[in-house]
């Protein structure tokens, strides 16, 4: 369970590094809504990186209490 927690947290990651150029990218040069849509799957993917990085986090400190 605590390997495939890690490796969702690397993906989350992967997928935040990822696609933050792709927003740079099409901030000035594409139509205000693809720009709109993919600054939101920016945020959703930090947002699901954090929270996975929490869990384990919490996983961690509850294995280090146990």
């Amino acid at each position: 369970m605590l390997r495939e927690l890690e490796t969702a947290v690397e993906i989350a990651e992967e997928i935040e590094a990822a696609i933050f150029p792709v927003v740079t990218a099409i901030q000035n040069e594409a139509e205000p809504g693809t720009y709109l849509m993919c600054r939101g799957i920016y945020r959703q993917a930090c947002n699901l990186a954090q929270r996975l990085r929490d869990i384990l986090e919490e996983h961690d400190n509850g294995k280090q209490k146990s």
